[in-house]
């Protein structure tokens, strides 16, 4: 991961942490550097002959914000208090969030700190660690998109004991075993974390045997808690939900092999399309990330199968790894629309044409958490490459993904980078993107020696030329 570690721009995250508990604040790092956040973290970023205190002074006066990982060690140390003070400083309040304590080991925090809420990470899993970090990271609030069950008795038998009784079914498949049946089904309770991270680290061994990227296990363990979680609150009974995975070779016309993950419950079900709107109207007005809206958007296709039985369908194809680029600068994020992989590269997260046919169905505002990772890095330029041949007249094309792209520029008023395009693909395509970009003022290139030799003075004299351009046309 590069998109952190650059001390020669303002990172949006310091982490401070003592050494005994460096593991946890790289896991924090890395997770916020999979969201597209520039990160300073000692451990990577304070090289071998740098001076400590100079690296340190840099580090604490022009990052956004800090992220102090709260142990017994931090809480006794003077320089830790010293890192977290100065952001505490200034923001007294807490109204800005310039300061999240997260919490690794059980401790207290005293004196000023106890006035802060802090991230709880202790006794959580992978998952549900990763998703209250970026709630809280996100200032998401917690409230479900449905009304909450009645949480008084349901005429269910009351048990003598003060914990739920283990569900007595054992998983129908031995639990040693790495990979899962080519079709496998489970039952669990929704509530049954433990359970359910089992099953979890099961399937992503699974997954990563028939070459799916860590990417896509991501992507089905952060689905299967949100999936998990919406079933929970519909479920009735015994409580149950019944999990069953399958494989698909090549989706439809496409490259990708991938997974389908059903989630069956005993409730009534919902009206899924209504959900997703209010999930997307709260995601317009307030900002606020739905659950439902995430397992769409890390997902290649989720839909509701049924209402009798209550059946949710997410499926994920498997991902390229990397897709090649041709801008390479450090001051250019890439974007890259390839047809023969199917796939466009947004920063760092690679898409799939799949994911867009769906993406499309969907509101700005929904569109804008896709093109988000554009606005992270602190570079100058988005370097838009139009590669490859069509396959079929049944793949998306790239119009409307640059018509979103630009829409999302325009809608965005912070959004201050400058688009650059190198095209190699059929001619047609050529003649049509040397139109689209002298209407939009974008620089094309279309020989890739021409962008090896390119000086960044070069690129601000074409920027500025395309831009007069169009507003004499």
């Amino acid at each position: 991961m590069d998109c952190g570690g650059r001390m020669d721009s303002p990172a949006d995250f310091f982490v401070s942490y003592t050494s005994v508990d460096r593991p946890w604040a790289e896991w924090i790092a890395w997770q916020l550097e999979a969201e597209g956040y520039q990160v300073v973290v000692q451990a990577w970023d304070f090289g071998a002959g740098s001076d400590w205190a100079h690296q340190m002074q840099h580090a604490t006066s022009t990052a956004r914000r800090l992220v102090a990982v709260l142990s017994p060690d931090y809480l006794a140390s003077s320089r830790g208090e010293a890192e977290w003070r100065v952001f505490f400083d200034r923001d007294p309040s807490g109204e800005r969030g310039l300061l999240l304590p997260v919490r690794v080991r059980e401790v207290d925090p005293p004196g000023l700190l106890k006035t802060r809420i802090y991230v709880d990470l202790v006794h959580r899993d992978a998952v549900s660690a990763r998703q209250a970090l970026l709630a809280a990271i996100r200032k998401v609030r917690g409230k479900p998109i449905d009304e909450p069950e009645f949480p008084g008795d349901r005429g269910r038998p009351v048990g003598n004991g003060n914990e739920q009784p283990q569900f007595p079914g054992d998983l129908p498949f031995d639990s040693a075993r790495s990979e899962l049946p080519e079709d496998s089904t489970v039952t669990l309770h929704a509530n049954d974390a433990r359970a359910i991270q089992a099953y979890s680290t099961q399937v992503s061994a699974s997954l990563r045997q028939r070459n799916f990227t860590d990417s896509d296990v991501e992507a089905f363990k952060l689905s299967l808690q949100e999936l998990v979680y919406n079933a929970a609150s519909y479920v009735s009974g015994d409580d149950t939900v019944d999990l069953r995975l399958s494989y698909v070779e090549e989706v439809w016309l496409r490259h990708h092999d991938a997974m389908i993950l059903e989630v069956t419950d005993r409730g009534k079900g919902f009206d899924f399309d209504k959900a997703l709107l209010r999930s997307e109207a709260e995601l317009a007005e307030r900002g606020l990330d739905h659950g439902l809206l995430r397992a769409y958007r890390l997902g290649s296709e989720l839909t509701q199968v049924s209402t009798a039985p209550h059946v949710m369908s997410w499926m994920r194809e498997r991902i390229w790894d990397t897709v090649p680029t041709v801008f390479g600068g450090k001051n250019i994020i890439p974007f890259v629309f390839s047809f023969e992989q199917e796939a466009i590269l947004i920063w760092k997260t690679v898409h799939t044409f799949c994911q867009f046919e769906q993406y499309f169905k969907r509101s700005p505002a929904f569109m804008d958490l896709i093109f988000d990772p554009l606005q992270r890095p602190a570079r100058k330029y988005v370097g838009i490459e139009v590669v490859g041949r069509p396959i079929s007249v049944m793949q998306i094309d790239w119009p409307p993904v640059l018509d979103c792209l630009l829409s999302f520029a325009k809608r965005n008023t912070g959004f201050d980078k400058q688009f650059l395009l190198f095209a190699d693909t059929v001619p047609i395509f050529h003649r049509e993107l040397r139109k689209y970009c002298s209407r939009a003022g974008i620089v094309m290139f279309e020989d890739e020696s021409a962008i090896r030799n390119l000086k960044e003075t070069d690129v601000s004299r074409l920027t500025r030329k395309a831009k007069r351009k169009k507003s004499g046309s």
